[in-house]
């Protein structure tokens, strides 16, 4: 995760996690919810609306989407509050 994460600030969680999903050519959807309700995450907000920890969680869901067989990770909870994660 790069330290700044930019999005389209206007749509929602959930728009974007499909978005990024339908890259992927399976349905996601089932592993959106599962992956947010994990991360604590509110699908109906907008991006503008989330805190900084809250959008480098988005940026891990997005990674974690496909189910990739290889995840390798650099200090990925950074800038996370360690009592939400």
């Amino acid at each position: 995760m790069p330290s700044e994460v930019f999005y389209y600030d206007k749509m929602k969680v959930i728009d974007l996690l499909k978005y990024s999903a339908s890259y992927y050519k399976k349905d996601c959807s089932k592993k959106i919810h599962e992956l947010a309700e994990r991360m604590d995450l509110d699908l109906n907000k907008k991006i503008d609306d989330l805190s900084y920890g809250n959008r480098k969680k988005v940026g891990i869901v997005q990674g974690l989407l496909h189910e990739p067989k290889l995840v390798i990770l650099d200090e990925p909870t950074g800038g996370l509050d360690p009592q939400n994660f």
